[in-house]
């Protein structure tokens, strides 16, 4: 980050280690043949405990935060 750091960059960089591993752990269960995206279901995938819709709970609250970190690390803060 060019020598520098701010809370806003730091807001950046936890967003997109956020999304990468989401990324990672979705790609997983693509990737994988014993799964595929076909088994990315809730009575296939037991450790994810509480899913909503068709992904687990745990995808939806870091993608909101995600969105969160990334909109004040550009935007900084609605007055």
């Amino acid at each position: 980050m060019n020598g520098e750091w701010s809370l806003r960059l730091e807001a950046r960089t936890i967003a997109c280690l956020q999304f990468f591993w989401m990324t990672e752990d979705f790609l997983w269960f693509v990737i994988n043949p014993a799964f595929g995206l076909k088994k990315f279901r809730r009575e296939h995938v037991p450790w994810h405990k509480k899913w909503f819709w068709f992904m687990p709970v745990d995808y939806w609250t870091f993608s909101l935060i995600t969105i969160i970190l990334i909109y004040y690390s550009f935007f900084g803060l609605p007055i």
